[in-house]
C-alpha cells in the first residue's frame, strides 16, 4: 500500500558540474546547469531540465522470514510515473525517466527484530553512479543474510544482479524517526544540462548507429543531421576533418573514415550517455530491495513501512514528447 503527498520545491544552489565531458561538446548557448538544482527559483527558459518536484511515499511491506532472508524487491507504488507526473505541465502520466535530486526517510516502522538493509535501483549501470557525489554518503553494510551471501564483507550493493544500491539500514523493532534523514543528496556531476539537451533522449549505443551505413572496408555514410557528424564537427581540430568543408554525398551525408566514427561512438556512449543519472520509473523501474538476517520461517510475518520524500527532475525532453 503506497499514499502519496505531493510540493513543487524551489531547486537549491549547489556547485556548478565540471566542464564538459570530451568529445561531447555541447552548444555554447546552453546552460551549464548542474542535473540536480539551480541558482533560479524555476528552471530556466532554455533549461533541458523542469522545476524540482517532490512526492511523498509511504510503503508498506508485509513479507515472510525468508523473504527478508532471501531479499525482497518491493515496488515504491504500482502507478509511479502517473503519481510523479500528475500536476507536472506538459508531462505524460507515461513518462518514465527522471533525474532524482534527492531522497530523504521522513518516518518508519518495522516489527523486525534484526537490522533491515533498505536499497533502491536509482541506477542501470555502475557508470551514472560513479559520475555524481552523494554528499549524504553511500551506505556500506556487511551481507544482512547468510542465505543470500557467503561473503560479510562490506560492500553498498544488494540484490542478486548488485544493481540495488543501499540507501539506509533500519534499526531492530524500528518504530519511529523524530527527524527527516537525508539517504540520498547528489550534489555534483561530471555531467550538466548541456549534456542532457545533446543526449538525453539517446539511451543506447545502437541509437548512435542510426543512419549510418559502411559503404567500403575503410569509410561510413554518416548523415549530417546525425549526433555523431555534430560531434566531428566541434572537434574537427582533433579529428582532422570538417565535414562542413567537404563534399556532401547523395544529398545528406558525409563520408567519414570508420576509425573516426567508432571512436565517437564509443567515447560519447561511455563518457556522457551511459553515466547519465536517469532513473526508470515505469512499472518494471524503480523498486525497493529489503533484506535482513531474521531466521527463515515461511509462516512468520513481518511488517516494514517507511515514508520517503522524493525529489526529481524530468528532462525537458520528456516533457516535448
Amino acid at each position: 500500500m503506497s499514499r502519496v503527498q505531493s510540493t513543487s520545491s524551489t531547486p537549491r544552489a549547489v556547485p556548478a558540474a565540471p566542464a564538459a565531458v570530451q568529445p561531447a561538446v555541447a552548444p555554447a548557448a546552453a546552460p551549464e546547469e548542474s542535473l540536480f538544482g539551480a541558482q533560479q527559483l524555476t528552471a530556466a527558459p532554455t533549461s533541458s531540465l523542469s522545476d524540482v518536484q517532490t512526492r511523498n511515499l509511504v510503503v508498506d511491506a508485509t513479507l515472510t522470514a525468508t523473504e527478508l532472508s532471501l531479499g525482497k524487491e518491493v515496488p515504491l507504488s504500482q502507478n509511479l510515473s502517473a503519481v510523479f507526473a500528475e500536476g507536472v505541465e506538459g508531462v505524460a502520466p507515461t513518462a518514465d525517466k527522471i533525474v532524482v535530486t534527492g531522497i530523504t526517510l521522513e518516518n518508519v516502522y518495522s516489527n523486525v527484530p534484526s537490522r533491515v538493509s533498505v536499497s533502491a535501483n536509482l541506477f542501470q549501470n555502475q557508470a551514472q553512479q560513479n559520475s555524481l557525489v552523494n554528499d549524504a554518503g553511500w551506505l556500506y553494510s556487511a551481507a544482512s543474510s547468510e542465505l543470500a551471501a557467503e561473503a560479510s564483507e562490506h560492500v553498498s550493493y544488494a540484490g542478486n544482479d548488485g544493481k540495488f544500491v543501499q540507501l539506509c539500514s533500519l534499526l531492530p523493532m524500528e518504530s519511529s524517526r523524530h527527524n527527516e534523514c537525508a539517504i540520498y543528496t547528489p550534489t555534483s556531476s561530471s555531467l550538466n544540462s548541456r549534456h542532457l539537451q545533446d543526449y538525453g533522449n539517446i539511451s543506447s549505443k545502437d541509437q548512435l548507429w542510426n543512419g549510418i551505413v559502411a559503404v567500403t572496408d575503410s569509410t561510413y555514410y554518416v548523415p549530417a543531421e546525425s549526433v555523431v557528424c555534430k560531434v566531428i564537427e566541434k572537434n574537427w581540430d582533433k579529428f582532422g576533418f570538417h565535414p562542413q568543408q567537404e563534399e556532401m554525398v547523395e544529398g545528406s551525408f558525409y563520408r567519414i573514415e570508420k576509425p573516426i566514427v567508432q571512436s565517437v561512438v564509443d567515447s560519447l556512449y561511455s563518457n556522457v550517455i551511459a553515466r547519465l543519472p536517469f532513473t526508470d520509473i515505469s512499472a518494471t523501474g524503480l523498486k525497493l530491495h529489503l533484506q535482513s538476517n531474521v531466521a527463515p520461517s515461511n509462516s512468520k510475518m513481518h511488517n516494514v513501512s517507511m515514508q520517503l520524500k522524493v525529489s526529481y527532475r524530468y528532462p525537458q525532453t520528456t516533457a516535448a514528447e
